[in-house]
């Protein structure tokens, strides 16, 4: 029996199962069966059956189960929400029915124009008992209004931040500086975006003013890698630069760190990915010198550095005519002739076309000596001539 036969299976038992039950406490079996209820939905009647409620409220084969549930547990405290229908969604009510369960007073935030997320954001100030008149306003997106209601309930001024002109993020920026006594929101008005700010909060934090670099228009990807160096003490300034995205300057940051030369990688023609394969291979003591020109891109960088991690030559593989697939065809190629013990005398990799490269791998791969033919003076017919000779005079 398949998966899907076995849910089958299951849903009818559960859908039988219902009809049983729901018929053992008076409901009518055959029309519950022509009206079309689902398993959920008869659950829910026989629920409301047991709760003492009137189930005709709700007792409606196109209402999805979960709103059946909502009105029932609405009548169960004696509140018909069948009413708020034909103004709100199944989860504006939820939010209405939640807010009667915990005791608060629903009238703040009972109004169609406030999405569900809105009123939860209402409810939990009214539990909390805080002041929500300064964050009941529609306009408010429901993250503003968790900023200005945490604000409310950590005991800070929110009379300074709840304003419609800042997004939640520049909210929870202002709303954490006055948890921390740090006045943010004079950088708020200079118009900073929410990253800016918190980088800014986290320098001021950490008992360092970013404020400078930020005027000099670095971004906070740029700041976090600024203030992380000089919270660390790093030697980074010459390359406090917006020139640098904050990647780069992050893999710069990292170099530091690890006591190595930057100066080999830290330059602007270097996207982030480059100087990370220069600043990897600069780690393990490689001869980054085959792979620094900028013109590589950083799929060849890695694939130079995988070779030198593996002690190869690559000076017939680090060539710019060389992809970075091709590179790893050579790699491979090297690697099997160490294995096999031809070391000495084939070249391999850009002084041969792609047709006599092919005869030479098709050689390797047969375990014959390929440094008979391993000519680039050799046409390809020719080689392939030999690599058959080879062979067949090896059984093969």
């Amino acid at each position: 029996m398949d998966g899907t036969e076995m849910l089958r299976r299951l849903s009818t038992t559960d859908y039988e199962s219902e009809l049983d039950a729901c018929e053992g406490v008076g409901l009518s079996r055959d029309e519950l069966e022509r009206l079309g209820f689902t398993a959920e939905q008869l659950r829910q009647l026989r629920h409301g059956l047991s709760d003492g409620v009137d189930i005709y409220k709700f007792y409606d084969p196109k209402l999805p189960w979960y709103e059946m549930e909502v009105i029932r547990k609405g009548l169960r405290i004696g509140a018909d929400l069948s009413n708020f229908r034909s103004r709100m969604d199944w989860m504006q009510i939820r939010e209405i029915l939640t807010g009667l369960e915990h005791g608060v007073d629903i009238e703040v935030y009972a109004r169609p124009e406030f999405l569900a997320p809105q009123m939860m954001e209402l409810r939990l100030g009214l539990e909390a008992g805080v002041e929500v008149s300064y964050y009941s306003n529609p306009k408010l997106d429901w993250y503003q209004m968790r900023e200005i209601r945490l604000g409310l309930e950590h005991g800070v001024d929110v009379e300074v931040y709840c304003y419609l002109d800042y997004d939640a993020k520049v909210l929870c920026i202002i709303r954490i500086g006055l948890e921390n006594h740090i006045d943010m929101l004079r950088y708020a008005r200079l118009n900073y975006s929410g990253g800016v700010l918190g980088e800014l909060l986290e320098g001021f934090k950490n008992g360092i003013d970013l404020a400078h670099y930020a005027v000099l228009g670095f971004d906070a990807d740029q700041l976090h890698e600024i203030g992380y160096s000089l919270k660390n003490k790093l030697p980074m300034e010459q390359y406090f630069d917006t020139d640098y995205y904050g990647q780069q300057m992050h893999q710069i940051v990292l170099g530091l760190e690890r006591h190595l030369d930057v100066s080999v990688y830290a330059k602007k023609e270097y996207n982030w990915f480059q100087m990370r394969e220069i600043r990897l291979g600069m780690e393990e003591r490689l001869s980054v010198a085959f792979y620094t020109n900028p013109d590589f891109t950083w799929k060849q960088m890695q694939e130079i550095r995988s070779a030198l991690e593996d002690d190869l030559n690559v000076e017939t593989l680090a060539k710019l005519s060389n992809s970075a697939t091709r590179m790893r065809e050579i790699h491979e190629e090297l690697l099997k002739q160490r294995e096999s013990g031809n070391t000495g005398g084939t070249p391999v990799g850009g002084d041969f076309n792609d047709e006599q490269t092919q005869e030479i791998i098709l050689g390797l791969d047969a375990g014959v000596d390929v440094t008979v033919y391993a000519r680039p003076d050799y046409s390809a017919e020719h080689m392939r001539t030999i690599r058959l000779r080879l062979m067949a005079e090896a059984g093969m």
